[in-house]
């Protein structure tokens, strides 16, 4: 209830209808609102630049909408100054002009340099001339994004398909919580949902003691199997799992080497290049590479046995919490989510381009985000997860203080969703520092929250089925 109300009082920008059973998170202003209003909604980009004057000159790709006769026109940048010098030859704009009411010339609506700007127009001059004369932060909320999204948005919704979520029905983990089994692991450090043997159901990898365990899930809990699959001993800080070969089994990161799966049984690889086990942040195996970012920001790409450090992601003074690897963004590079003391990051792992705070991921202020989540993030963690089965990965992240998603809206943006402590019933077990995974059920597109006690307890928290395609 306390995040609740955190969110009438200082969320405005996201309307959240009360009640369990069926509330609703959705955009105020939504992109298709300004496209529906506007007449007409111009793609062009930059083909000229008068830094001197502020000046950017435009040459018209594609009018999404309505009728424009022009070839270019030019944009005056007056205010924000400085926006200038973030501008391009090449860049997109879009341009969304508001319909004259009363005679009076109507505001235009401009998305440059991946920002939302209020134009109006210049008196006197031939054709369609503009003068930006403020940044438009109301706008931020419905999409934070880059303009090169945007273009792709504006076609969307010309095309009466848009892939934008403007609002989801929050059922996350609506599905209940219920207790699985008793495992013999005490204060766990990571734990792993996989299909280790490929029989469909979600078995558990488990960090512990320095060491991994594998318990394979059956008819009647989970029975454990690290021996029989040739992982007795092997010492372990940090895992990861995937199928780094594409023969469709789960392979695993485990004590610095790669253990390919066969089957049944573990067959452990060369040593691989990696920092130290307890420098790592975050590690993945993707498309057949393992990625690993250290605490320190430096990013490792690794085949089977070797490896280079590819990338410094931040510099010294940043004190990274947690990270998440994925595909974060609006293309097809991969990105690291990270939480540190002032709340959540996304690095490209390419090493091009800069960070995206958490006002470019969902247009809220980092303040507001942090008084979400109870202020203080010392302890904070994060899991990627699809909980709503649209195959994007949202994200969970817990803190001491309160516990949040974001909410995956497409090409890069974020909805904020502060109502997941009540549906894990106060998130009392995320708290006190449980180790939790996403489990997807036999035949789901959801994710489902595996939770792992200090004691051992395991328990699921279950989203609504959502059947995948048969």
């Amino acid at each position: 209830m306390k995040l609740r109300i955190l969110l009438v009082g200082i969320v405005a920008a996201w309307f959240v209808c009360v009640g369990r059973a069926g509330a609703v998170i959705k955009v105020d202003m939504p992109v298709s609102n300004v496209y529906k209003v506007a007449n007409p909604v111009i793609v062009g980009k930059v083909s000229g630049l008068k830094k001197e004057n502020r000046v950017v000159e435009v040459e018209v790709a594609e009018v999404v909408k309505g009728v424009f006769a022009q070839k270019t026109f030019r944009v005056q940048i007056v205010q924000p100054q400085a926006l200038i010098g973030h501008v391009g030859v090449g860049d997109p704009v879009v341009v969304f002009v508001g319909r004259a009411i009363g005679g009076a010339a109507a505001p235009v609506t401009v998305h440059l340099a991946d920002t939302w700007l209020l134009a109006e127009r210049l008196a006197g001059a031939e054709g369609l001339a503009l003068r930006v004369v403020q940044e438009k932060r109301d706008q931020l909320k419905s999409f934070p994004g880059r303009t090169a999204a945007l273009v792709e948005i504006v076609k969307q919704i010309k095309a009466g398909k848009s892939t934008l979520a403007d609002q989801v029905e929050n059922k996350v983990f609506t599905g209940g919580i219920k207790q699985l089994a008793k495992l013999n692991v005490l204060k766990p450090s990571q734990l792993l949902a996989a299909d280790v043997n490929g029989d469909g159901k979600m078995d558990a990898l488990v960090v512990a003691g320095g060491k991994v365990r594998l318990f394979l899930a059956g008819e009647s809990g989970f029975e454990e199997a690290t021996e029989k699959w040739g992982l007795a001993g092997v010492s372990c800080a940090k895992a990861a799992v995937g199928d780094i070969d594409g023969d469709g089994k789960v392979d695993l990161v485990a004590g610095g080497k790669l253990w390919m799966n066969k089957g049944d049984r573990f067959v452990a690889g060369d040593k691989l290049d990696l920092p130290e086990e307890q420098s790592i942040l975050a590690m993945a195996i993707v498309k057949g590479v393992v990625v690993v970012v250290s605490r320190s920001g430096d990013l490792f790409r690794l085949g089977k046995s070797r490896g280079e450090r590819a990338a410094k992601l931040w510099d010294d003074k940043t004190q990274p919490l947690d990270a998440s690897i994925g595909y974060w963004g609006d293309d097809e590079r991969l990105y690291a989510m990270v939480i540190d003391a002032d709340g959540v990051k996304r690095y490209p792992l390419d090493g091009n381009g800069t960070a995206a705070d958490i006002e470019r991921l969902t247009g809220e202020l980092p303040g507001t985000f942090k008084k979400l989540l109870g202020g203080e993030l010392g302890k904070a963690r994060g899991l990627a997860m699809d909980v709503d089965g649209d195959a994007r990965e949202d994200y969970l992240i817990c803190a001491e203080g309160g516990i949040v998603m974001l909410v995956n809206r497409g090409f890069g943006a974020y909805m904020i969703n502060p109502d997941v402590a009540e549906a894990l019933k106060g998130g009392q077990m995320l708290k006190r520092g449980a180790s939790y995974a996403a489990a997807k059920r036999l035949g789901q597109r959801t994710d489902d929250l595996l939770m792992l006690t200090d004691e051992g307890t395991c328990y699921l928290a279950e989203n609504p089925s959502a059947k995948t395609q048969q």
